[in-house]
């Protein structure tokens, strides 16, 4: 599971569609802010939440967010922090600071979550990285900006 946080157009959603491509989903991936939920099918199940419209946990558990723990799968999650109580300790944070123009900060706590499938994930997300910076982000490249992981 991993937990997306950053501000109204850091590219939280514009990173999950990378993931979803690199997981070679042929499917166009938008924000799932008003479904809460999108599921694609690609190499493994991909589950895309968005919680902005979601007030606190109760509401969260409304919508069957426990389903999604622990599935077998990657699960995304933009907007974390309003069901943060549900989720698991073992979560793997990455945040996504939009630094205007080409430049996007990303930092991520998968190395201190402890969690027993963080080797996993951990090589699915460095397996996937380069990939995601260029899908997501060509312009960097193009423009002479960066992205940090």
């Amino acid at each position: 599971m991993v937990c997306l946080e950053g501000e109204l157009g850091a590219g939280k959603t514009v990173f999950a569609a990378g993931v979803a491509r690199g997981l070679g989903v042929d499917e166009h991936v938008t924000s799932p802010t008003y479904p809460i939920v999108a599921e694609y099918r690609g190499s493994m199940p991909l589950f895309h939440l968005d919680l902005y419209r979601i007030k606190d946990s109760a509401e969260a558990r409304d919508t069957g967010l426990e389903d999604y723990i622990g599935n077998a799968g990657v699960t995304l999650i933009e907007w974390p922090s309003r069901a943060e109580d549900i989720l698991p300790d073992d979560c793997i944070t990455v945040k996504i600071s939009d630094s205007r123009g080409a430049t996007r900060d990303m930092d991520s706590n998968a190395a201190e979550t402890g969690a027993e499938n963080v080797e996993q994930e951990g090589a699915l997300c460095r397996g996937l990285s380069t990939r995601i910076i260029t899908i997501c982000y060509p312009d960097a490249a193009q423009e002479g900006g960066s992205v940090s992981l």
